[in-house]
């Protein structure tokens, strides 16, 4: 799980596996990856997010990484939200 902030002021947490942004590492970041799988750069079915160890090929490595993290999610705020937290 990486962790970010923007300008310091608003944490954004992210699984590098959710290659959709929803939040959840689920059966939609498989398809996607699995999709793209034995692809290369210049492929019909290349897609450089399922390439997750940026070796230029969408291999079951990538595949066993987003498995690795199937079913975990962070919980997504809205700015409105997080604000009013604060």
């Amino acid at each position: 799980m990486l962790k970010c902030t923007d300008a310091g002021i608003i944490p954004v947490v992210f699984y590098p596996t959710d290659l959709n942004f929803d939040g959840k590492v689920n059966i939609q970041d498989v398809t996607i990856v699995a999709v793209a799988h034995n692809s290369h750069p210049n492929d019909r079915n290349w897609n450089v997010l399922a390439d997750l160890d940026r070796n230029s090929v969408v291999s079951i490595v990538d595949v066993t990484l987003v498995a690795k993290d199937y079913g975990k999610t962070v919980q997504l705020l809205s700015y409105r939200r997080w604000f009013r937290k604060q």
